[in-house]
């Protein structure tokens, strides 16, 4: 069981412990550039670094998810031409795609697609957060400007070319 509100930092490695079992990652917060750069590393770490080229991540908003929901559910179930774990990015989530993913997770199995949903602020009383922070198979990570790990750091100054 992963149930997870994960630290910043130990994003990497939570989904690294739960690939197998991972339906849902909820990545959250006012800082967008972050935000994407954690999905990209999620669907890196999920699919691997040819999982775009292979057809293996699908990007939906949540805007189209909520005209054609069968479409999603599809999509989920779907098992591509090439081989390898699938993700399906939902951007820009608000609380109305609660009741779609509790009904995805209802029926998701490990050969599923994982779902990796990226949202702006979402408040601490948002359904959507407390649903998954306290889902049982889910992972749920804030991102804030002040967050930062040395080894973003320590590429920061190598690109500025800096020696401390």
């Amino acid at each position: 069981m992963v149930k997870m509100k994960i630290h910043f930092q130990k994003f990497e490695s939570a989904i690294r412990e739960n690939l197998a079992s991972l339906p849902l990652i909820l990545i959250f917060g006012p800082n967008q550039s972050e935000v994407k750069e954690k999905c990209k590393q999620a669907t890196d770490l999920i699919c691997g670094p040819t999982g775009t080229d292979e057809l293996r991540v699908n990007t939906l908003t949540e805007t189209s998810l909520l005209k054609d929901p069968q479409s999603f559910y599809d999509k989920i179930k779907t098992i591509g031409f090439f081989p390898g774990k699938q993700t399906i990015i939902l951007e820009n989530v608000t609380d109305k795609i609660r009741g779609y993913l509790e009904r995805a997770l209802d029926t998701w199995s490990k050969d599923d697609a994982t779902i990796i949903t990226t949202a702006n602020t979402l408040r601490a009383a948002s359904p959507l957060r407390k649903w998954v922070e306290n889902h049982p198979r889910a992972i749920c990570v804030a991102v804030y400007d002040d967050q930062r790990d040395s080894k973003k750091i320590e590429k920061i100054i190598r690109s500025a070319s800096l020696n401390i």
